[in-house]
Protein backbone atom coordinates (compact mmCIF):
# COMPACT_ATOMS: atom_id res chain seq x y z
CA UNK A 1 0.00 0.00 0.00
CA UNK A 2 2.09 2.65 1.05
CA UNK A 3 4.90 3.21 3.72
CA UNK A 4 2.59 5.26 6.15
CA UNK A 5 0.40 2.04 6.37
CA UNK A 6 0.51 -0.24 9.35
CA UNK A 7 2.10 -3.96 8.15
CA UNK A 8 0.58 -7.03 8.55
CA UNK A 9 -2.75 -5.74 10.59
CA UNK A 10 -4.51 -9.02 9.71
CA UNK A 11 -3.32 -11.57 12.44
CA UNK A 12 -2.32 -15.15 11.26
CA UNK A 13 -6.13 -16.75 12.04
CA UNK A 14 -8.09 -14.10 10.39
CA UNK A 15 -5.21 -14.44 7.18
CA UNK A 16 -5.59 -18.01 7.04
CA UNK A 17 -9.79 -17.70 7.01
CA UNK A 18 -9.72 -15.41 4.16
CA UNK A 19 -7.61 -17.53 2.12
CA UNK A 20 -9.50 -20.33 2.70
CA UNK A 21 -12.92 -18.17 1.97
CA UNK A 22 -10.88 -17.55 -1.18
CA UNK A 23 -9.23 -20.45 -2.27
CA UNK A 24 -12.73 -22.63 -1.81
CA UNK A 25 -14.64 -19.95 -3.37
CA UNK A 26 -12.74 -19.27 -6.43
CA UNK A 27 -9.58 -21.35 -7.18
CA UNK A 28 -10.23 -24.34 -9.17
CA UNK A 29 -10.36 -27.32 -7.07
CA UNK A 30 -7.06 -28.38 -8.68
CA UNK A 31 -5.29 -25.82 -7.49
CA UNK A 32 -6.72 -25.39 -3.99
CA UNK A 33 -3.50 -27.25 -1.97
CA UNK A 34 -1.12 -25.37 -3.88
CA UNK A 35 -2.46 -21.97 -3.81
CA UNK A 36 -3.53 -22.01 -0.02
CA UNK A 37 -0.26 -23.19 0.57
CA UNK A 38 1.51 -20.56 -1.32
CA UNK A 39 -0.70 -17.60 -0.04
CA UNK A 40 -0.23 -18.80 3.69
CA UNK A 41 3.92 -19.04 3.21
CA UNK A 42 4.46 -22.53 3.51
CA UNK A 43 7.97 -23.68 3.22
CA UNK A 44 9.31 -24.10 0.17
CA UNK A 45 11.37 -27.02 -0.67
CA UNK A 46 14.23 -25.50 -1.70
CA UNK A 47 14.69 -22.40 0.06
CA UNK A 48 14.38 -19.56 -1.95
CA UNK A 49 16.51 -16.87 -2.83
CA UNK A 50 14.10 -14.30 -3.59
CA UNK A 51 13.10 -13.76 0.01
CA UNK A 52 10.27 -14.81 2.16
CA UNK A 53 7.33 -13.09 0.44
CA UNK A 54 8.44 -15.09 -3.04
CA UNK A 55 6.15 -17.59 -2.60
CA UNK A 56 3.28 -15.48 -1.89
CA UNK A 57 4.23 -13.23 -4.49
CA UNK A 58 4.13 -16.43 -7.25
CA UNK A 59 0.81 -17.55 -5.88
CA UNK A 60 -0.73 -13.57 -6.77
CA UNK A 61 1.21 -13.78 -10.63
CA UNK A 62 -0.87 -17.13 -11.08
CA UNK A 63 -4.08 -16.37 -9.46
CA UNK A 64 -5.70 -15.46 -12.73
CA UNK A 65 -4.72 -19.30 -14.47
CA UNK A 66 -6.18 -20.39 -10.93
CA UNK A 67 -9.64 -18.65 -11.64
CA UNK A 68 -11.76 -19.92 -14.01
CA UNK A 69 -11.69 -17.56 -16.65
CA UNK A 70 -15.76 -16.72 -17.30
CA UNK A 71 -15.54 -15.97 -13.17
CA UNK A 72 -13.09 -12.90 -14.01
CA UNK A 73 -14.23 -9.74 -15.88
CA UNK A 74 -11.34 -6.87 -16.11
CA UNK A 75 -12.07 -3.35 -14.86
CA UNK A 76 -11.44 -1.23 -17.37
CA UNK A 77 -11.84 3.16 -15.74
CA UNK A 78 -15.76 3.28 -15.89
CA UNK A 79 -16.53 -0.49 -14.49
CA UNK A 80 -14.10 0.33 -10.98
CA UNK A 81 -16.11 4.26 -10.96
CA UNK A 82 -19.56 1.44 -10.83
CA UNK A 83 -17.94 -1.14 -8.53
CA UNK A 84 -16.76 1.58 -5.85
CA UNK A 85 -20.23 2.98 -6.03
CA UNK A 86 -22.32 0.05 -5.75
CA UNK A 87 -19.58 -2.13 -3.04
CA UNK A 88 -17.06 0.08 -2.23
CA UNK A 89 -18.29 0.01 1.56
CA UNK A 90 -17.48 -4.13 1.57
CA UNK A 91 -14.83 -4.98 3.94
CA UNK A 92 -12.26 -8.00 3.43
CA UNK A 93 -8.46 -8.47 2.98
CA UNK A 94 -5.57 -7.52 0.96
CA UNK A 95 -2.99 -9.94 0.83
CA UNK A 96 0.24 -8.41 -1.00
CA UNK A 97 3.53 -10.84 -1.18
CA UNK A 98 4.83 -9.22 2.54
CA UNK A 99 1.97 -7.70 3.85
CA UNK A 100 -1.77 -8.29 4.48
CA UNK A 101 -4.23 -5.44 5.38
CA UNK A 102 -8.15 -5.01 6.29
CA UNK A 103 -9.42 -2.74 3.28
CA UNK A 104 -12.81 -2.06 1.59
CA UNK A 105 -13.03 -2.23 -2.01
CA UNK A 106 -13.34 1.30 -2.24
CA UNK A 107 -9.19 1.24 -0.54
CA UNK A 108 -8.39 -0.92 -2.90
CA UNK A 109 -8.43 -0.19 -6.60
CA UNK A 110 -6.19 2.37 -6.95
CA UNK A 111 -3.83 -0.13 -5.55
CA UNK A 112 -0.60 -0.29 -7.44
CA UNK A 113 0.82 -3.90 -6.78
CA UNK A 114 0.65 -7.38 -6.92
CA UNK A 115 -2.59 -8.23 -4.56
CA UNK A 116 -5.41 -10.02 -4.27
CA UNK A 117 -8.11 -8.77 -1.92
CA UNK A 118 -11.40 -11.18 -1.35
CA UNK A 119 -14.46 -9.92 0.17
CA UNK A 120 -15.17 -11.23 4.23
CA UNK A 121 -18.80 -12.58 2.52
CA UNK A 122 -16.83 -14.03 -0.29
CA UNK A 123 -18.89 -12.26 -2.84
CA UNK A 124 -15.68 -11.38 -4.71
CA UNK A 125 -12.14 -11.29 -4.93
CA UNK A 126 -10.06 -8.67 -6.94
CA UNK A 127 -6.91 -9.69 -8.67
CA UNK A 128 -4.47 -7.07 -8.69
CA UNK A 129 -1.50 -6.57 -10.76
CA UNK A 130 1.94 -4.52 -11.23
CA UNK A 131 0.19 -3.17 -14.33
CA UNK A 132 -2.51 -3.04 -16.40
CA UNK A 133 -6.50 -3.25 -15.30
CA UNK A 134 -7.38 -5.04 -11.93
CA UNK A 135 -9.54 -8.51 -12.17
CA UNK A 136 -12.87 -8.63 -10.84
CA UNK A 137 -13.52 -12.28 -9.93
CA UNK A 138 -17.46 -13.39 -8.94
CA UNK A 139 -18.69 -16.71 -9.08
CA UNK A 140 -21.80 -17.24 -11.82
CA UNK A 141 -25.25 -17.22 -9.46
CA UNK A 142 -26.71 -20.72 -9.53
CA UNK A 143 -29.74 -21.38 -11.32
Amino acid sequence: MNRADPPDDVDPAALAIAVDRLVETFVREDKRTRARKMLLGGRPKKASKLGPGSQRREALQMMGSWIPRDWQRDLDRPAINTLVAKLGARPGVLIEPDHTYRRTVAEIVKHADEAVFIADDASLAIVLFDVGSPTLCTKPKRR
